[in-house]
């Protein structure tokens, strides 16, 4: 990966960002992509959902499996969200980086489930020693897997690497049963039901009467989110609380509270209460965040009070998530700038400066030693907030301003250089020093830097200062770079 020092974080910023699966994404391709390489472009998930899953079972072993179950919840939304447009299949040439990476990943979970861990572990030692130093197709993968097992899953390999749709399943209780009013592929799926002295696991694909219904606590549909699947489910309130306060997997609690998220507040607010009072994984907590901080009361006020007592990531939520800070909450949310994350110290500077204009200079002074991570996000806000407090220190305005141009020089990582010119653009800092820096971002051979670049030069060449500037510094650049931005920019 051609990123420069990119992935080089210190240990607070490791707190924030680690690259830990980006690392272990990149080894599992001596195995997957190199080792064996696809045959043609139809091929390309063999490499990218092979890395992206075995990236995830070391996620999971160095983090925990709530961690990872989390991320994969959370890329599970964006597929689902994303299918009516994302509609290339994972066995096709130019399907997207979240169908090949994510979704394949999920496919492969997926496999392995249906033909369980022996078969599977067979399927991949087999796949590896045999096209070792070669090529293998798709085609190839399935007649191993046939060879191994004698059943090519033709059901499964149609719906999920020739199709682009999601099974969705709308299913609702009435009364002991419960209803599927829609499954639109015909699958089964499974319910864990959970009563007050066991839980059973029972998979069905059509309505069907609940067994011992009145000892029922709650009933859990497709536990610890096993599949891929577009659900929704219609339960009582009861259930649905049962599922928050007592479900076995961290994901079940998380789905379900998600679900109260309309809820009168006095139904959710003892519900809160159990869980603030209990230790859970802090997308929990973040979620209560989400559902209280637009119609904050006393009651959530102590439930806040009770977060700041948490672990770093829900005091990082805290920070990001309160843009309007509580008057009563004023002294704690300002402690959080001690925490050991770039990301809560940023949130905390930008909203205390914002909420409490009486103390930006002191806020400022009590900063400005901090850096922050490799995207220098810390360091960017500073300085753009130094540049624009009247009256703070204003004999080394220019320091501030040139050093904050200077992030934008080539002498610094893709992402630290992005985030500079977002940021210089939406402050209207637009210099010729600025504009050479964009004519350099928008030759670089990395997508992710040259595209934004070029569209902030296109955007800034229909104003005639900067059209004049932009003419000025082509002027410097070899001819056929000339000649590339000359067309790029009149068309």
């Amino acid at each position: 990966s051609f990123n420069g020092d990119r992935y080089v974080v210190d240990s607070i910023d490791f707190n924030d960002v680690n690259f830990v699966n980006v690392s272990a994404h990149e080894l599992t391709h001596q195995w997957f992509g190199d080792l064996v390489t696809g045959k043609s472009s139809d091929d390309h998930w063999l490499h990218e959902a092979f890395a992206t899953y075995y990236a995830r079972l070391i996620d999971a072993s160095l983090f925990g499996k709530a961690y990872n179950d989390y991320n994969v919840y959370q890329y599970d939304r964006q597929i689902i969200k994303n299918q009516n447009t994302d509609t290339i299949p994972l066995h096709r040439p130019n399907a997207s980086s979240l169908t090949y990476y994510q979704k394949g990943a999920r496919i492969v979970q997926m496999l392995r489930q249906k033909i369980g861990d022996s078969v599977y572990r067979k399927l991949i030692k087999t796949y590896l020693t045999k096209y070792r130093f070669g090529n293998a197709s798709t085609s190839d993968f399935k007649q191993l897997l046939y060879d191994i097992k004698k059943d090519s899953l033709p059901a499964f390999f149609n719906l999920w690497f020739e199709s682009s749709t999601i099974p969705k399943f709308v299913i609702k209780q009435k009364a002991d049963s419960l209803i599927f009013d829609r499954n639109t592929h015909q699958l089964p799926i499974d319910f864990q039901l959970i009563y007050p002295d066991k839980k059973l696991i029972i998979t069905k694909s059509r309505s069907f009467k609940l067994p011992d219904y009145k000892q029922l606590k709650t009933v859990i549909v497709n536990p610890d989110n096993q599949k891929l699947y577009d659900i929704h489910f219609e339960r009582n309130s009861l259930w649905i609380k049962n599922q928050i306060l007592s479900a076995p997997n961290f994901i079940d609690r998380f789905i379900a509270l998600k679900d109260i998220r309309h809820w009168p507040g006095a139904e959710k607010d003892p519900i809160y209460n159990e869980l603030i009072n209990r230790n859970d994984y802090y997308p929990i907590y973040k979620e209560i965040l989400s559902q209280i901080k637009l119609n904050l009361n006393g009651t959530h006020l102590n439930f806040i009070k009770k977060l700041f007592e948490k672990d770093l990531k829900t005091r990082q939520q805290i920070a990001v998530q309160l843009d309007k800070i509580p008057l009563t909450l004023k002294q704690e949310y300002k402690t959080l700038l001690n925490d050991a994350s770039y990301r809560t110290k940023q949130a905390v500077l930008w909203h205390y400066w914002a909420q409490f204009p009486k103390e930006q200079s002191g806020l400022l002074n009590q900063t400005q030693e901090i850096n922050g991570g490799n995207d220098k996000a810390f360091r960017l806000t500073w300085l753009s907030l130094a540049l624009i407090t009247p009256g703070y220190n204003q004999n080394k305005k220019t320091q501030y301003l040139n050093e904050l141009i200077n992030y934008a020089s080539p002498d610094y990582n893709m992402l630290f250089r992005l985030n500079t010119f977002e940021l210089l653009i939406n402050l209207q800092i637009i210099t010729p020093q600025v504009i050479k820096y964009l004519l350099d971002a928008g030759l670089h051979f990395n997508w992710r830097l040259h595209q934004p670049a070029r569209g902030y030069l296109k955007h800034l060449y229909q104003t005639p200062a900067y059209q004049k500037m932009i003419n000025d510094a082509l002027s410097s650049l070899p001819e056929k770079s000339q000649a590339f931005y000359k067309s790029f920019l009149n068309h």
